[in-house]
């Protein structure tokens, strides 16, 4: 009797244990996106004007050196100052380019950039790029997923729509959030595939934690490729792992799509959304959508994390707030989202309260 009554006691306790771990998990992981908004005012301060969500870096080539991300550009208001040096020193050749870390680099796992919830932070080898759980915010419309040289016929194409305070070579400052920086998103989380980056396919099929892509617009149907881009349907994405499951997608060919993707978060080196970035098109731990195709790489990239029922998120202001899954992100129809007559989005989100809190410009006074 004896025997079975510790038991059961022990079954009670191991729960509890469990939850107050994760408990101080969420905390710590809370507590490193309010490290990064502070390390961003920071950095406004000494240049007044937030960092770009992708920019150039300056180093010995200019090979895809535009594609720094904004962790890279706060390192130095982080302590870190040794290691943007370099950055900008080191000629990283085809190692900065390779997607999602394919060539070996120099560059060290981050331990501020990876949260204690997600299992598979730092899993990546010695000898690859490494991730980061952390994403900055693009706003309430499709990021670009790749990247475009700013001297490009294209250039533009990433820059419009995007109305969150970090964009492609766009430095806004504070007076630009004239929705006010306690109401709206600066970072947020992502969960990474366990080892990192892997080409050709992925042994996961996990919503939280990649992607499905498609080189054929027929088969995501989701973004206007043409510039500008906008959303067209949010539905065919939200059908894939609909209610949290998992994907049930069985055509994981490149070349026929879709096709899973594990590139999410793999580099915290690269500024290309699918890296570094999220947008409040859907809600927190939604399915990610993106369309491969030229250079628009169009995509739909929700925060997740492995917390219980939603995402860690650090507002402008430098507060955190803890985002639940079922936040309001709009009908759950079709809506499609127009840029104004100047060919940039205005006017309120049609996203609900996350949509509202993903933009500094469109004259909404939601708050989370």
């Amino acid at each position: 009797m004896v025997i079975a009554i510790i038991g059961v006691l022990i079954a009670l306790l191991l729960p509890a244990v469990q939850a107050a771990r994760e408990a101080a998990r969420r905390m710590q992981c809370a507590n490193k996106l309010k490290q990064l908004a502070i390390a961003t005012h920071n950095y406004h301060d000494t240049y007044q004007a937030l960092p770009a969500g992708q920019s150039n870096i300056p180093g010995p080539t200019t090979t895809d050196y535009y594609r720094g991300s904004v962790f890279v550009t706060i390192l130095p208001f982080i302590e870190m100052a040794s290691l943007y040096d370099q950055i900008k020193t080191t000629d990283l050749g085809t190692d900065w380019s390779s997607a999602g870390g394919d060539v070996a680099l120099t560059i060290p796992k981050l331990d501020f950039l990876l949260c204690s919830s997600d299992a598979a932070g730092g899993t990546q080898p010695a000898n690859k790029a490494q991730g980061t759980n952390y994403r900055c915010s693009m706003g309430d419309n499709p990021t670009s997923a790749g990247r475009v040289a700013p001297n490009a016929s294209d250039a533009d194409k990433p820059k419009i729509g995007l109305r969150g305070p970090f964009g492609y070579y766009t430095f806004y400052n504070l007076a630009s959030v004239t929705d006010g920086t306690s109401n709206t998103l600066f970072f947020s989380e992502h969960c990474l595939h366990q080892g990192g980056y892997v080409s050709g396919g992925a042994n996961s099929r996990s919503v939280k934690v990649v992607a499905i892509g498609s080189t054929a617009g027929s088969n995501i149907g989701f973004t206007n490729i043409s510039n500008p881009q906008y959303i067209l349907d949010r539905s065919v994405c939200r059908a894939f792992g609909a209610g949290g499951r998992d994907y049930s997608v069985t055509n994981f060919s490149s070349s026929a799509g879709p096709y899973i993707s594990t590139v999410f978060g793999s580099s915290w080196l690269l500024g290309d959304g699918m890296y570094t970035a999220f947008v409040t098109t859907l809600s927190p731990n939604s399915a990610s959508c993106y369309l491969n195709s030229g250079n628009g790489y169009n995509a739909l990239l929700p925060p997740s994390s492995h917390h219980s029922g939603g995402v860690n998120t650090s507002l402008i202001d430098g507060s955190v707030r803890f985002v639940s899954e079922t936040i309001d992100d709009g009908p759950a129809a079709s809506v499609r989202f127009l840029p104004g007559d100047s060919g940039k989005v205005s006017g309120e989100s049609p996203f609900g309260i996350w949509g509202a809190m993903g933009s500094i410009d469109g004259g909404e006074s939601e708050t989370l």
